[in-house]
C-alpha cells in the first residue's frame, strides 16, 4: 500500500490523516511523497550479493543507475551504508528516451528520502548478529514508502521489485537499451 497510488489516493481522500502502522507515516504524506520526492530508490540488505543481483537487474531491464548514498542526517540510520545500494531511476519521454531525473525541490523534511525502499531480508544462513541487526533495521518506523520480501528465487523478488517501480514509475517501461542522457 504504501508506494501503490492506485491505493493511496482513494485513502487520502477518505483518510488522509490515518498513520500507517508500520512505517509510521500519515497516508496523505506517503502520497504526497509519490508525487513530489526525487526518483531514487534503495536495495537494503544484509546480502550484498543480493543487493548486487536484483540492482544488475533493475539497472538492465529499466536503464536505473547507480548512486552514491545520500549523507543526510538519518541516511545511516535507515539506510545503513553496509546494508544499502541506492540507485537513480530514470524518467521516460514520450519519444522512449530515458532522461535523468530533475530535483523534487521538496521543502520538508524527508525530501531527500528515496521514492521506494526494497527490504530484502536476511537468509536463514546469515549469522545470528546479522540476523538480529536486521531485526532492529527493518522495524524502525519512518522509512517512507517501503516492499519488504522474504528469501525466494530470484525470478519472485524480480517479479515484485518491477511491479512496484512499475507502481511508482508508471511510464517507465523496460528501457531499449537507452542510457540516461
Amino acid at each position: 500500500m504504501t508506494f501503490r497510488r492506485f491505493v493511496l489516493q482513494p485513502a487520502a481522500e477518505v483518510a488522509p490523516k490515518m498513520i500507517h502502522p508500520i512505517i509510521g507515516w500519515p497516508i496523505e504524506r506517503l502520497l504526497m511523497h509519490l508525487n513530489a520526492a526525487r526518483n531514487e530508490m534503495v536495495i537494503l540488505s544484509p546480502s550484498e550479493s543480493l543487493r548486487s543481483q536484483v540492482a544488475d537487474r533493475i539497472v538492465e531491464r529499466f536503464g536505473a543507475q547507480a548512486m552514491e548514498r545520500p549523507t543526510f542526517k538519518t541516511a545511516e540510520q535507515f539506510w545503513p551504508a553496509g546494508y544499502s545500494t541506492w540507485l537513480r531511476v530514470a524518467e521516460s519521454k514520450d519519444d522512449g528516451r530515458r532522461t535523468s531525473p530533475k530535483p523534487a525541490g521538496l521543502a520538508y523534511a524527508a525530501a531527500a528520502f528515496p521514492k521506494l525502499t526494497v527490504l530484502l531480508d536476511a537468509d536463514g544462513d546469515s549469522p545470528r548478529a546479522v540476523k538480529a541487526q536486521w531485526s532492529a533495521i527493518v522495524r524502525q518506523p519512518g522509512r517512507g514508502p517501503t516492499l519488504r520480501l522474504q528469501p525466494a528465487d530470484r525470478a519472485a523478488i524480480e517479479t515484485e521489485v518491477f511491479a512496484a517501480m512499475e507502481s511508482i514509475w508508471p511510464d517507465l517501461g523496460p528501457a531499449s537499451g537507452n542510457r540516461l542522457e
